[in-house]
């Protein structure tokens, strides 16, 4: 994610993130799913603290799914068959959370967690996640 800071507690916030995951079926095969969000929104920060910083955000985007099968097995008396379906759709996403950066140096600190709530919609079909994160935070200018 990236944000550009307006003044010292708002800021233009834009996130991208990928999951992935993968099930085997005995009927059908493998099956790989993954789901990408590209969202955008605002973020409010409390710099009341030189180095404890905790931040809140809202974001809404979309949200690519994909779902691809392969190795579907064929039976004998079936000549050829398709082994392979990929099957992809866009909707709805927002995420609303939040988290605390603790300030190592003046360009650097440690996301010490973020946690979100996803919402998305496809379809007509509602769906709810939690994500949760944490690593390096590099900054550039003053905030």
């Amino acid at each position: 994610s990236a944000t550009c800071n307006f003044n010292k507690w708002f800021g233009l916030k834009a996130d991208f993130s990928g999951h992935y995951d993968s099930y085997n079926f005995p009927t059908i095969g493998k099956v790989n799913l993954s789901s990408h969000l590209f969202l955008a929104g605002g973020q409010f920060t409390y710099r009341g603290s030189d180095r404890i910083q905790p931040f809140a955000h809202l974001m809404a985007g979309t949200v690519l799914l994909r779902g691809t099968t392969s190795n579907i097995p064929c039976p004998a008396t079936v000549p050829a068959c398709v082994n392979k379906i990929t099957v992809s759709d866009t909707g709805f996403a927002m995420a609303a959370g939040g988290g605390v950066d603790l300030k190592v140096a003046k360009a650097l600190a440690i996301r010490l967690i973020q946690a979100d709530y996803i919402y998305i919609r496809n379809d007509g079909e509602n769906g709810h996640a939690m994500r949760l994160s944490t690593g390096v935070v590099v900054r550039l200018g003053d905030q």
